[in-house]
């Protein structure tokens, strides 16, 4: 796409050139931009260098917003007798691009909402919104597009949801495409920033498809002002499109609904539930979120996911189930030892640092924490060997305080461990949500617990 971008300084020559979408998950957008210039501005790129917001217009006529632009190049070019004009040609990458809407400050409070045409909100929330049969006397398909369903939900201290399932249909002369459609409508109780509005957008995106089991690409984000313009007799919101890069997602079709981790109903858990538990506490299930995704999609590197997801699992674990007397007693240690280092007398310090140390701890190790969580779970049918605990909180340690390295047969036993801790917290994350796991004992689609359920597990013998 064209794209016209004026300088920062009026005086100076505008920005013309390209933007690219991204052609692969992680990927950013990207940008080329040239103008003429004045030689001693030829490295000058500061309108498009590290600045939330660049505003411009796409294809020279609607108006847009670049997102966090990062410049990565700058090329002067050359001068010469027949060169007789200087000029700059800059390459970089930005977040996103918001097109129609014109947004300098990112957290100015000016936005009413946002809605979603999310693909994993559908698979998890309903079925496909139509029906096809085979008439058997005629073999033809005959098709059903029943209503369009809309129901709306309370968002705590955020606003209301709308939530419309339908289908959609792409006509072409003889020819139709009908696509099932999930939106997420969200109007804010009160006016929004940008960067708050992406975040939800996307939160909520990332909650559906974690549920699912399956990330995706992230759909477009439509998304509107607090003012209107008029049509005729008719006063439309200022609304743009939102289209982010940037994050990872999985190519390919989302999982049949049948093979989903969760769907809506589903352990007892339904959307209402669901949304109300997840933004009491949105920041905790993203770290746990991302941990568990990044070990089940992103990578196979048995080093990788072990260090990805123990931090994640060891603070969840430590703030599930420390009891009251063991927190008391690891706030009061911590208290003890800032008070030590308060003295006065240096020497008294360096004393406390080489010789004070407890000697029986009531902290609870690693291992008592992983074996509450393998009873927990092997409470609502799992069969979690015990003896994990003690593997875990030994491969821990091993991990990070030694150079990785395997000996004979060690390998497998760390691809269990690993499967052990990735299945635990995501065990533990849809019990926050909610969710009664006792289902998942029979399920088998989770690759992590398979090895931990009745049916699963090794035989004596075996």
């Amino acid at each position: 796409m064209w794209i016209f971008i004026p300088d920062l300084d009026d005086s100076k020559e505008p920005w013309v050139g390209t933007v690219t979408p991204p052609a692969q998950p992680g990927a950013s957008w990207t940008f080329e931009l040239i103008r003429q210039v004045e030689e001693s501005v030829s490295y000058d790129a500061s309108t498009l260098d590290n600045r939330p917001a660049v505003i411009g217009l796409v294809n020279y006529q609607q108006k847009c917003t670049l997102l966090r632009p990062r410049v990565l190049h700058i090329d002067p070019g050359s001068l010469g007798v027949r060169l007789p004009l200087q000029r700059t040609r800059i390459t970089g990458e930005f977040d996103g691009l918001l097109t129609d809407l014109a947004v300098e400050d990112v957290t100015a409070e000016t936005f009413d909402g946002f809605e979603l045409d999310s693909s994993s909100f559908g698979v998890w929330y309903a079925p496909p919104a139509f029906t096809s049969r085979l008439d058997g006397a005629t073999r033809t398909y005959k098709i059903e597009i029943p209503d369009t369903k809309t129901i709306k939900l309370p968002l705590q201290g955020l606003g209301t949801l709308t939530v419309m399932t339908a289908a959609q249909v792409a006509e072409k002369g003889r020819t139709a495409q009908i696509r099932s459609s999930a939106f997420l409508h969200v109007d804010f109780d009160y006016p929004a920033s940008l960067e708050s509005t992406i975040e939800l957008s996307l939160e909520l995106e990332q909650l559906f498809g974690f549920l699912i089991g399956y990330r995706g690409p992230f759909p477009k984000i439509r998304t509107w002002l607090n003012k209107t313009y008029r049509v005729g007799s008719y006063d439309l919101p200022e609304d743009g499109v939102l289209e982010m890069a940037g994050m990872d997602w999985k190519p390919g079709e989302e999982p049949h609904r049948m093979e989903c981790i969760h769907r809506d109903g589903l352990g007892g858990a339904t959307l209402e539930s669901v949304l109300g538990i997840y933004l009491v506490d949105r920041p905790g299930f993203l770290i746990r979120f991302n941990a568990i995704e990044m070990c089940r999609h992103f990578t196979s590197n048995l080093n990788t996911q072990f260090s990805i997801i123990i931090p994640a699992f060891e603070s969840y674990l430590k703030a599930r189930y420390t009891t009251p007397d063991e927190a008391d007693y690891t706030s009061s240690e911590a208290a003890f030892f800032a008070w030590v280092d308060t003295a006065p007398d240096e020497a008294i310090k360096d004393f406390s640092r080489k010789h004070l140390s407890v000697v029986e701890r009531k902290a609870p190790s690693l291992q008592t924490l992983v074996g509450r969580a393998i009873a927990m779970a092997n409470e609502k049918g799992f069969v979690f060997p015990t003896t994990l605990a003690k593997r875990i909180a030994a491969r821990r340690g091993k991990l990070f305080h030694s150079v990785a390295g395997f000996e004979e047969g060690e390998a497998q036993l760390f691809y269990e461990e690993v499967r052990a801790v990735v299945g635990l917290l995501l065990l533990h994350t849809f019990d926050d949500l909610g969710v009664d796991v006792s289902y998942m004992g029979q399920d088998y689609n989770v690759r992590e617990l398979r090895t931990f359920t009745a049916r699963g597990a090794p035989k004596d013998g075996a």
